[in-house]
């Protein structure tokens, strides 16, 4: 990793308030390495900020009127909740875009909730997935109980590229792949070159 000379001023990287609308320019610095992006995205740059970034762990944000709290409420715009954003969890999603070369990044509190966002994200009413039938137990329960409910269907087959291939029907929008699919581990990565 390339140090910066002393002279070197570093610009600013967050100023940990959300953005109305990120630019792909601003997720990546091509002059920093990547390893100074893993350990400096996200960290404020002020003479009033240390060069590490604390842990923000409160559940609620103070606001300077009821009417401001209101505005950031209903905006989204803003830190309002921890379980909806907070400074931590903003600079964890920055560091990850920078890294990845992303235009933005969502923190989730859990992989199952990350494989139920990208599903909704991807597929609506009428859609159809085609899933390993060695997916992890959450995931299978996601496409056998939850998404049938919501017009979604799935199916479950044997974890080979023929078998997947048959499955596909006009209306699959996502194949569902778990390299690793806990808990028997089979691996798909042999068929994904």
């Amino acid at each position: 990793m390339k140090s910066p000379s002393s002279n070197t001023k570093i610009p600013p990287e967050s100023t940990l308030e959300p953005e109305s609308s990120l630019k792909p320019e601003s997720s990546l610095r091509p002059e920093q390495g990547y390893s100074t992006r893993a350990v400096q995205t996200g960290i404020p740059r002020t003479s009033q900020h240390g060069v590490g970034f604390a842990v923000q762990n409160m559940a609620a944000f103070q606001f300077e009127t009821l009417e401001e709290g209101a505005e950031i409420f209903a905006s989204g715009e803003g830190f309002s909740y921890a379980r909806v954003q907070n400074p931590t969890v903003k600079a964890l999603e920055e560091r990850l875009s920078s890294l990845e070369g992303a235009l933005a990044t969502v923190a989730l509190a859990s992989g199952q909730a990350a494989s139920f966002t990208a599903m909704l994200a991807t597929c609506r009413v009428g859609d159809h997935i085609v899933a390993s039938s060695s997916v992890f137990g959450g995931t299978s329960g996601l496409l056998n109980n939850v998404l049938p409910n919501l017009g979604i269907r799935s199916s479950l087959v044997e974890n080979t590229v023929e078998a997947i291939q048959a499955a596909l029907t006009p209306e699959t929008r996502l194949v569902w792949i778990e390299t690793l699919g806990n808990p028997v581990y089979r691996t798909s990565s042999n068929w994904l070159k």
